[in-house]
């Protein structure tokens, strides 16, 4: 075995065999060791249980660099301090082992153990081939490479020396790249690698599927819309996470260890996602297509007999493919991130216990390629991988259901009735941004301009349609114009991904959740430093009873001071207590003068704001405006809903009745006004608001995705909504 010198910054000096772990095995070259900062000698005749030793740490210097790998370099150590050696010693029973701990599962040690620890940081060798290289671990090389191994000692029956237990540590120091690393650790000590990397998996989960009904300003068919709700689907898929990592290995007794991979906390990671399904040559033998077709269809067979048949020309139904599969893959990979963003911080990502003398050569290759950062096979499986290996922690598994819920927008369904005639009439899309896939008559198809190539929406465009065809969606609705089934609901989403969050940036986020019904903006957040990436899901639900309630209170209608008074409110969850936009939401009687003024632009309205910038009396004015078209035009559709309401209350109204149809034509001219003069702000938080603040019994949901912050909460619509009751039987 070979051998190195090891010193101090005393007069300490010692040779120090490699025993048969990582030194003798990948170690190409050993050069001398320096510790600095702690006299060895004094340790020479000391006992662990000598009060004089304590906790420390202390830097490894190298005295020439070290070249580490199999048949070629894979990790290099620069001369110099590149490493730590350390001692602990447990305050208490079951003091935690790690400090900081950086990674999560901290072991606790009782009072009768020590540890000595020595740490390596590595860079990936230059000219290395990556991942496949070995040692490699997944990692790409972007960032330092730290190598660690903890030796446990214990003080009974016979109490050890410090000295000797230091160099038995760096002697046996090991690196977990193979089992038979593994197998040669002794009994309670612990070897980890971490490092930025890629590590992939793969598996089953369970995806929530719902229907977003909505009609467009078009006189709906009168007819029953032949959706469901919604369901579940699974999906398999092969994800791949980007970011810090750490695989730590702590062997057991007998023949047995664990191993885990852990996410590093409080940094930026990503997920990528790839449903398993492929595109298959027809949508008959697609297997998501398959099962959510019955998810979101009250009729599915007859949808599908349509779909499968003739009725869809070879172009059509690839590109039905294609979207759903870039949709599904899209909210997979904020599904997943949204797992790993709630998991409890002191769960791994994926934890397994081992028993060597178990494994077969089928499970051995798989921990063989987990150490390499490919845990594809390990992970997709329902059961225990194979002989000798037990999940303890999963981050996948097919009972498992993601927080993000895959949506299915059906824009025009109330006047194409069945999903099949919408997508043979219409097109299909996906968004990039939300993972939403979206199934959409003509005319709405030219307004998200829909890319030809990847038939992905325009994300921006996308929003506003959707939110315009929400408004007319509650009208019908609430007027019973339209029907489906009494579960049915529309939904109304705010989505953000940002790469870079200020503190500000975090404060408006927590602030949107707190107009959501769901904590406190005044949350202490970290020193003031770009937080990372921010992921934030707001979103309303809404059923006829909801939608009802945003036009009635019981029997009496909303009028314009109330619609005045949502916008106001929703204005206060969006910007801090000091903006001067919050002047008029605190001031009623400023309010009613800008109401009696009208123009923003005129010098009478300026003089309501002494001594604000013109910018901010800007910002004020688009707030007016956008109140003001809401509220106005929510009161006229409420007197169209008004009318109908009239008509309904005469027994044995029929649809065909030319007082229903004249009230549902009024409706719908209405309608149209409104769509023409949607304003573009109605699509982003205000008007998720001001519509939620409206009807208060609306469901919500949100969800804040952010290394140092993580929110998921939500509150279901009620049985039956409140504020208004259910909206009225629809007539025969």
């Amino acid at each position: 075995m070979p051998t190195f010198k090891l010193s101090d910054n005393f007069d300490f000096t010692a040779d120090i065999q490699a025993g048969p772990g990582a030194l003798s095995k990948y170690f190409q070259n050993l050069p001398g060791l320096a510790v600095l900062g702690i006299n060895l000698k004094q340790f020479t005749d000391t006992t662990w249980d000598d009060p004089s030793v304590v906790s420390t740490q202390n830097k490894l210097s190298f005295k020439g660099p070290v070249n580490i790998g199999g048949q070629s370099v894979a990790l290099t150590v620069d001369a110099g301090l590149n490493g730590t050696l350390s001692l602990f010693v447990p305050s208490t029973d079951g003091a935690p082992l790690f400090a900081p701990d950086l990674f999560g599962d901290n072991i606790p040690v009782a009072l009768d153990q020590r540890y000595v620890s020595a740490g390596i940081q590595a860079s990936v060798a230059v000219g290395a081939s990556g991942k496949a290289a070995p040692l490699s671990f997944g990692f790409n090389g972007k960032s330092g490479v730290n190598l660690t191994y903890w030796q446990r000692f214990e003080l009974n029956p016979v109490t050890p020396k410090v000295l000797p237990s230091i160099l038995q540590t760096l002697a046996a120091f090991a690196i977990p790249g193979d089992l038979d690393d593994i197998a040669a650790m002794p009994e309670g000590s612990i070897a980890a690698v971490e490092s930025t990397g890629d590590l992939k998996f793969s598996g089953t989960v369970n995806l929530l599927a719902f229907a977003n009904p909505l009609a467009s300003a078009t006189l709906p068919v009168l007819g029953d819309v032949a959706v469901k709700a919604g369901g579940s689907v699974d999906v398999g898929a092969g994800f791949e996470y980007s970011g810090d990592y750490q695989i730590r290995v702590q062997r057991l007794a007998g023949a047995s260890f664990r191993v885990g991979f852990y996410r590093r906390r409080q940094t930026d990671f990503s997920i990528t996602a790839s449903a398993s399904a492929s595109i298959a040559t027809s949508l008959d033998s697609n297997a998501v297509f398959k099962q959510l077709l019955p998810a979101i269809s009250s009729n599915p067979t007859a949808d599908q007999n349509e779909l499968t048949g003739a009725g869809l020309s070879p172009a059509q139904a690839a590109a039905v493919q294609v979207a759903l599969k870039s949709a599904i893959d899209r909210t997979l990979s904020i599904g997943v991130s949204a797992e790993l963003h709630t998991l409890n911080e002191n769960d791994a990502m994926f934890l397994y216990e081992v028993d060597q003398s178990a494994l077969t050569d089928d499970t051995k290759a798989l921990l063989g390629k987990a150490l390499n950062g490919d845990l594809t096979l390990l992970v997709d499986t329902d059961r225990e991988p194979g002989p000798g290996i037990r999940v303890v922690k999963t981050l996948i598994e097919s009972s498992k259901t993601l927080k993000h819920s895959f949506k299915i927008n059906l824009l025009g369904i109330y006047n194409a009735l069945t999903i099949s005639s919408l997508v043979k009439s219409g097109s299909v899309a996906w968004d990039s941004t939300t993972g939403d896939f979206i199934i959409t008559d003509r005319a709405n198809a030219s307004r998200i301009a829909i890319d030809a190539v990847n038939f992905g929406a325009d994300s921006q465009k996308l929003r506003h349609v959707l939110e315009e065809n929400l408004l007319m969606t509650a009208a019908y609705r609430a007027g019973s114009c339209v029907s489906g089934p009494p579960s049915l609901q529309a939904r109304h989403t705010h989505f953000t991904l940002s790469a870079k969050t200020s503190q500000d940036d975090m404060f408006h986020n927590l602030l949107l959740g707190e107009g959501l019904g769901f904590g406190n903006a005044m949350t202490d957040l970290p020193p003031d430093q770009d937080l990372g990436r921010t992921t934030v899901l707001a979103e309303t639900s809404y059923d006829d009873g909801a939608f009802t309630a945003l036009f009635f209170n019981g029997a009496t209608q909303r009028d314009v001071p109330y619609y005045d008074r949502a916008g106001l409110d929703a204005i206060r969850f969006l910007v801090p207590p000091n903006d001067p936009r919050m002047l008029p939401v605190k001031d009623g009687v400023l309010w009613t003068k800008m109401r009696a003024i009208g123009n923003v632009g005129s010098a009478e309205f300026s003089k309501l704001f002494p001594g604000q910038s013109d910018q901010a009396i800007a910002n004020i004015g688009v707030d007016y405006r956008n109140i003001v078209w809401w509220a106005d035009g929510m009161k006229a559709t409420g007197d169209r809903l008004t009318a109908i309401r009239k008509v309904l209350d005469h027994p044995g109204v029929s649809r065909t009745d030319p007082e229903f149809v004249a009230a549902q034509k009024a409706l719908a001219s209405q309608l149209a006004k409104l769509a023409a003069l949607t304003e573009k702000n109605f699509g982003g938080p205000w008007g998720l608001l001001a519509m939620r603040l409206a009807a208060p019994a609306a469901g919500r949901r949100f969800m804040l995705l952010n290394p140092h912050l993580s929110l998921a909460a939500e509150k279901p619509l009620p049985l039956a909504a409140k504020n208004g009751g259910q909206a009225p039987s629809p007539p025969p």
